[in-house]
């Protein structure tokens, strides 16, 4: 950690919790990428998607049986995700839900059920299903090797030190990746809030995601964050306008970025315990999950 950006925390322990947004903040953009294809392309209902596998499984997984990659969740053991359910979960409006949903349907990401809507099993295996597995647990990996780096305490020390190591076949990777999805979600919705849309959300976390290892905001273009997130650059724009309107941003000529003094606004010192809280959270979960830290 620099000077210049510990200068930008109150103390060691403020400025080890900012590093740990930033790449909270990667990490959440890196997710979000990767399940893309789930929803067709199109980020929000990757999340959409996310949550519906989170609810179809969350009784089965931890139990054991199906907590590697090699045992999918059988149907029958899957529960629908209602669309008041995935609503309260994603932060998004009931209606949004609703109407992606039945886009989803229409495109066979998704299916209804009685009291709601489940993800295909053949949608959850196979060698692509298994490959993004692979990739966020590595992405995992990436963020506890930050979070270790940065100094933070986020407890768990035991499933830090085991998450390092290379990944096994065995390791309880769906146990894992739903605990990691879980952080995704929660986090992007909390911040979300704070920019009133989950696409301001994405941009503002590249914003945060840009910034440098001394803490300096680093600018980048409508373009650029357009093609990063595949989305048409007029989007974009009007979406990064909208940070600008809530005091999260600057603008100039070139594109815009985080202002000057976003390590020490109200916003960003609620993001930085909010993340941190999240962070410890999830280490504490895949602890939990049937012995998994064991397994790792």
């Amino acid at each position: 950690m620099s000077a210049s950006l510990d200068a930008r925390a109150r103390d060691p322990e403020e400025s080890a919790r900012l590093a740990c947004l930033i790449a909270a903040s990667r990490f959440v953009l890196r997710t979000v990428a990767s399940r893309r294809h789930t929803g067709g392309g199109d980020s929000i209902d990757a999340v959409i998607v996310a949550a519906v596998v989170q609810a179809n499984v969350r009784r089965a997984l931890g139990t054991g049986a199906y907590d590697t990659f090699d045992e999918p969740v059988p149907a029958d053991l899957r529960e629908p995700a209602s669309v008041p359910m995935l609503a309260e979960r994603t932060g998004l409006p009931r209606e949004t839900v609703r109407r992606r949903l039945e886009a989803l349907v229409a495109r066979e990401r998704c299916v209804r059920s009685y009291g709601g809507y489940v993800v295909p099993v053949e949608l959850m295996s196979g060698p692509t299903r298994r490959a993004l597995a692979i990739e966020a647990y590595e992405a995992l990996r990436r963020l506890t090797a930050d979070v270790q780096r940065s100094g933070l305490d986020v407890g768990a020390s035991s499933v830090v030190e085991a998450i390092l190591r290379p990944i096994d076949p065995a390791s309880p990777v769906r146990v894992v990746n739903r605990a990691t999805a879980a952080f995704a979600i929660d986090f992007l919705r909390e911040v979300s809030r704070l920019t009133g849309s989950h696409e301001a959300a994405l941009i503002y976390l590249a914003l945060l995601e840009a910034v440098k290892s001394d803490g300096t905001p680093r600018r980048l273009t409508f373009l650029g964050l357009a093609q990063s997130m595949e989305r048409p650059i007029e989007s974009t724009r009007r979406r990064a306008m909208v940070l600008v309107e809530r005091g999260l941003a600057e603008r100039d000529e070139e594109g815009f970025k985080v202002r000057r003094d976003f390590a020490t606004s109200a916003d960003v010192r609620y993001l930085v315990a909010y993340s941190a809280d999240l962070l410890r959270t999830m280490y504490a979960g895949i602890a939990t999950a049937s012995g998994a830290v064991d397994k790792l």
